[in-house]
């Protein structure tokens, strides 16, 4: 899609799609995250009435909604980001900033991004049962999130202990193959007692 000039179109597309399943499988209150590309939105304002038509058509509580960065896109405009999610903000919807500790996701831009939600990379989630390094870190965002009224989920989680120590940390959410594996339709309800 990059290569052809796409980039954009095949967002929207995704967008709409995402929203779509919301409508058809969640229920009223429950989020649904949908990866967006920073790089297809030019003019915020003009460029996302797209998905706030489509929020409209689905009649989709706008607070379900958690738009999240795709890691995989290196930003070199803090501030054209944070134009962008001020901007879905505004429109009653949430933005996650993924793969914190990774990449441009760094705890300084938390401060200047305020996300509503922070996904912690998997490389500090790994052993962090066991990993000072890890649980350093971890201490750290918590910190920072919590100051800032920021929800911390976890990725990557793959053992008890590692849900059992980050439960015991505070973390305010998790994924990962201990909570379960991808599925086409949502689980009911899951089980992480002991």
């Amino acid at each position: 899609a990059k290569q052809s000039g796409l980039q954009s179109m095949l967002d929207q597309k995704a967008r709409r799609t995402a929203v779509k399943a919301k409508s058809d499988f969640l229920q009223k209150g429950q989020k649904i995250f949908i990866n967006f590309l920073p790089s297809t939105i030019y003019v915020p304002e003009f460029c996302l009435q797209h998905t706030f038509q489509i929020v409209k058509e689905f009649n989709i509580d706008p607070a379900d909604l958690v738009f999240e960065v795709v890691e995989t896109e290196k930003i070199t405009n803090v501030e054209h980001l944070k134009s962008i999610l001020d901007t879905y903000k505004t429109s009653g919807m949430k933005v996650a900033l993924d793969d914190v500790g990774a990449g441009y996701s760094t705890l300084e831009m938390l401060s200047l991004l305020k996300p509503d939600y922070l996904k912690i990379d998997r490389s500090y989630i790994q052993n962090c049962h066991e990993d000072l390094t890890s649980q350093d870190f971890l201490f750290q965002v918590m910190r920072r999130a919590s100051n800032l009224g920021i929800k911390v989920l976890a990725e990557g989680i793959e053992t008890r202990n590692e849900w059992n120590w980050l439960r015991e940390l505070g973390v305010d959410y998790g994924q990962g193959y201990f909570i379960g594996k991808p599925a086409p339709l949502p689980k009911e309800t899951i089980n992480l007692l002991p």
